[in-house]
């Protein structure tokens, strides 16, 4: 969940949890069944938020995180027009005709403040599992995995207060992004990947969280320079094992060669 859902979660929690408290109180049955439909439906859009962040951040990288494209966005503004209806409509019981113009300017808001979702390019993810013999399914599933701790790190990243800090989690992001672009394309390194998908990525996510967590960023010391230095080899080290990769496929590609050669050579 983003910083922006949980303080709009949260907002809306706030001003909704005191009139659901004095509706109980009052026993107005109709009023309380209004306004939890309503906190239940705000609490799906911060999901659905929070998965269209993930979504577009793979689109935008060229990462296919799932097989269909999924319009989140849409859904969580109609679902925003839906609450106003729930707590308009059941909660304060107004007007049909203003219930609907609550719930058109409601979802109109949520629209301008979120945007629309970011259509994907084409999935080349069936075409080089295909192409290479390797599942696609189980393929996406490793990629998404990746997807969601890479979106948390830029998460973290994004509220790092020290600006030379962020560039460097930034950059150790956009060369994560391009390695897992390079693995939609070769899944069949995904074999090989596992230090990548695994050991990366969960010590670059537990060492962003860690440097978030100071009361003060003073507190690094001299130990600031170390950690700069520190996220620069992490993102030398991601370049590395994507070119390693590209490597072996052309390694394999002449070990296929010389065999076939020999047996070649063999049966004249």
């Amino acid at each position: 969940m983003s910083m922006l859902s949980r303080w709009l979660f949260g907002l809306t929690m706030a001003s909704l949890t005191p009139a659901l408290f004095l509706q109980l109180i009052a026993g107005t049955g109709q009023a309380v069944l209004g306004l939890l439909g309503a906190m239940g439906l705000y609490y799906l859009c911060i999901l659905l938020m929070g998965r269209a962040d993930a979504q577009d951040a793979a689109a935008e990288h060229g990462v296919h995180i799932r097989r269909k494209f999924l319009p989140y966005r849409l859904a969580t503004i109609f679902l925003t027009g839906l609450s106003v209806v729930s707590i308009s409509g059941l909660a304060t019981a107004d007007s049909l005709t203003t219930t609907i113009i609550q719930a058109l300017l409601a979802s109109f808001g949520m629209r301008l403040m979120i945007g629309k979702d970011m259509a994907p390019g084409p999935d080349r993810l069936e075409e080089s599992a295909a192409r290479l013999g390797v599942s696609a399914k189980r393929a996406r599933a490793q990629l998404r995995d990746a997807s969601d701790k890479i979106q948390h790190i830029s998460e973290l990243a994004r509220v790092q207060k020290d600006p030379a800090i962020k560039a460097r989690l930034d950059e150790a992001v956009d060369e994560a992004w391009v390695m897992l672009a390079y693995l939609e394309d070769n899944p069949d390194q995904l074999a090989h990947a596992r230090h990548f998908l695994i050991t990366y990525l969960d010590a670059i996510e537990r060492l962003a969280r860690d440097i978030n967590g100071l009361s003060k960023q003073e507190d690094l010391g001299a130990k600031r320079d170390q950690l700069l230095h520190l996220l620069v080899q992490t993102r030398e080290a991601l370049a590395r094992d994507r070119a390693a990769f590209a490597e072996r496929q052309r390694i394999d590609l002449e070990v296929s060669m010389t065999w076939l050669g020999q047996i070649l050579t063999e049966h004249r």
